[in-house]
């Protein structure tokens, strides 16, 4: 799953999820929220399987700090539902944090999905002519976080085979320390040896040239076409007001006339473009293996 995306042009991918993250950010919508935060989850699950529910189990946790912390700091709203300390709590406070925190956890989910389609090779690709320096940091920094997680696993493991299991807090904290000096000191090593193979490579040079297994075909061309088309649309939509939210001092509400109906249709019609070249592609495999 999630073969048909993954092999579409890397501006094609680096465009859409730029979109996706840039909409998330700034839009003022509940329902827009919703829709994006459900089209990223449901993108997630395509590409890395159910194990992606995950993310769903800590955004609800999430989503409530981000609504308790807001609430115990901003008292502004007009619609009060209670007094703690003789602090009121809002209703317009509680709605605006829970908001906020949606913003959040979909604004991660989003790069999740873009850490899993968008791969060093297409980050270099992309910007490597612009500024080598930065695609390559740029592409060291996506995968930092897996390649030290898997590192660290394998030398808690040696430790442990070696070791045994620690006793009591203190020797567990002893074994972290001990996981977290080595962890460092090839991490640093890791660093410099890549430093060292992109310079011998004469990585950043004038005139060095790469090869690239990047084309941009016509289905690039005609997803292309089509984001920009829903993204203009969704865009020019939304600049009419007709879905925007205002929450203090008072929560407008969810707009549901027929300008924000068409607006939400065409916006979640733009982020499931992946999903649909998926399913698409499923069912092609589906059709062309029942003909076997």
């Amino acid at each position: 799953m999630g073969r048909a995306f993954d092999t579409l042009h890397p501006w094609v991918s680096f465009i859409f999820f730029a979109v996706c993250i840039v909409f998330s950010m700034v839009s003022s919508s509940p329902v827009m929220l919703a829709v994006s935060f459900a089209s990223a989850l449901v993108l997630l699950c395509v590409l890395s399987g159910v194990k992606a529910l995950r993310y769903l189990l800590f955004s609800v946790p999430a989503i409530i700090a981000a609504a308790a912390v807001n609430t115990a700091f901003n008292h502004e709203g007009a619609t009060v539902l209670l007094y703690i300390n003789g602090n009121p709590i809002t209703l317009e406070s509680v709605i605006y944090g829970a908001v906020s925190g949606t913003v959040l956890m979909t604004v991660i989910i989003w790069f999740a999905c873009f850490s899993r389609i968008m791969t060093s090779e297409k980050i270099m690709f992309l910007f490597a002519k612009v500024s080598p320096s930065l695609s390559l940091l740029f592409s060291m920094i996506l995968r930092f976080v897996p390649q030290v997680t898997a590192k660290a696993r394998q030398i808690n493991e040696a430790q442990r085979l070696s070791y045994g299991t620690p006793a009591g807090l203190y020797g567990r904290i002893k074994r972290g320390l001990t996981v977290i000096y080595a962890l460092l000191l090839r991490s640093f090593e890791d660093a410099a040896d890549t430093a060292d193979s992109m310079k011998c490579r004469g990585y950043g040079l004038p005139g060095r040239t790469a090869f690239s297994r990047f084309r941009f075909t016509l289905l690039d061309g005609a997803v292309l076409a089509v984001m920009l088309v829903l993204t203009a649309a969704a865009a020019a939509a939304a600049g009419t007001g007709a879905v925007r939210s205002a929450y203090f001092p008072l929560f407008s509400g969810i707009k549901t006339g027929p300008y924000a109906v068409i607006t939400y249709t065409l916006y979640a019609a733009l982020l499931n473009i992946p999903a649909a070249l998926c399913l698409t592609e499923e069912i092609k495999w589906s059709y062309l293996k029942s003909r076997i």
